[in-house]
C-alpha cells in the first residue's frame, strides 16, 4: 500500500486483521527523497564554506540528482565518473548513495521475506 497514514487509518478500521505492506516503489521513492534532500541541504550548506571549497563542493554536486537516484550498474561510463566526483566531495552522499544501492540490491536477491528480512537486519 502507499504510505500515506490515512490509508493506513481506514485500513485498520475496516479490516483490522489486515496485514498491511508497503511495496518496494513506495519505499524506494522514500529513500531516493531522502538522498535527494540531503544534497539539496548540502548545496546550500555549502554557502557557509570558505569560496574555493564552497565552489567545489556546490560544482560537485550541481546537477548530481540522477546520476545519484539511478542504479549504478545502470550508469555510463562518463556518468560512473561523475558519480565519483560527487562521492569524492561529499562523504555522507558517499554514504548515502552505497546504503540506497545495498537496499536495491536486497530487494533483488532476496528470495523470500525471512531472507530480505536477515539481510536488512
Amino acid at each position: 500500500m502507499d504510505l500515506y497514514k490515512m490509508y493506513k487509518t481506514v485500513i485498520e478500521k475496516l479490516c483490522p486483521q489486515a496485514v498491511i505492506t508497503v511495496d518496494r516503489f513506495h519505499v524506494t521513492k522514500l529513500l531516493h527523497q531522502e538522498l535527494n534532500q540531503e544534497r539539496i541541504e548540502q548545496k546550500k550548506s555549502a554557502e557557509s564554506l570558505k569560496a574555493k571549497a564552497r565552489e567545489k563542493l556546490f560544482t560537485n554536486l550541481k546537477g548530481s540528482k540522477y546520476i545519484l537516484l539511478k542504479r549504478e550498474k545502470s550508469l555510463k561510463e562518463n556518468q560512473k565518473e561523475r558519480l565519483n566526483i560527487v562521492k569524492q566531495a561529499s562523504a555522507k552522499q558517499a554514504v548515502m548513495h552505497a546504503l540506497k544501492e545495498e537496499f536495491t540490491t536486497i530487494f533483488d536477491e532476496s528470495k523470500n521475506l525471512g531472507e530480505g528480512t536477515l539481510k536488512l537486519i
